[in-house]
C-alpha cells in the first residue's frame, strides 16, 4: 500500500489547479479585455470553479493515500502558494492590477484551498481510524 503522498502529482495537481480556471476565465471576456458578464457574477463562477476543481483533486491526491490534517495542510499551503505566484508572474502583468487590487480582489480568496485540503485531510484521516 502507498504510504505517502505523491510529491510529482501533487505538483502537477497544484498547477492544475491553477491553469484550468485561469484558462476558464477568458470565456467570461472579449478579446479587448472587457467583461460579457457582471464582474461580481463572474468572480463568483470562478470561486465555485476554483473550488470543485480542487475538491476533485483532493479526492484524487487523498484516494491512494493516507489522508491527515497536517498533509492536507501542507498541500493546501503548497497549492496556495504555487496558485500565488503564478498570479502574480501571469495574470497581474496582464490585468495591470496593483498588488492591493489583486489581494483584495483575488489573492485573499486563495485561502480556501488550504482550509478546504485541511479539512478533507482531516475528515479523511477520522474516516480511516473508523475502519
Amino acid at each position: 500500500m502507498h504510504t505517502g503522498i505523491n510529491k510529482t502529482k501533487a505538483a502537477a495537481y497544484g498547477l492544475l489547479s491553477w491553469l484550468f480556471p485561469f484558462i476558464s476565465s477568458f470565456l467570461f471576456f472579449t478579446k479587448n479585455g472587457q467583461p460579457m458578464l457582471p464582474v461580481s457574477l463572474i468572480k463568483s463562477i470562478m470561486i465555485l470553479i476554483g473550488a470543485s476543481l480542487g475538491a476533485v483533486l483532493l479526492f484524487r491526491l487523498f484516494k491512494r493515500s493516507p489522508p491527515s490534517l497536517g498533509t492536507g495542510v501542507a498541500i493546501g499551503l503548497f497549492w496556495f502558494l504555487l496558485n500565488i505566484l503564478l498570479d502574480l508572474s501571469i495574470l497581474v502583468p496582464i490585468t495591470k492590477m496593483s498588488l492591493r487590487e489583486y489581494f483584495s480582489e483575488i489573492g485573499l480568496r486563495y485561502l480556501l484551498i488550504p482550509i478546504m485540503a485541511g479539512a478533507m485531510g482531516a475528515v479523511g484521516s477520522q474516516q480511516r481510524q473508523q475502519w
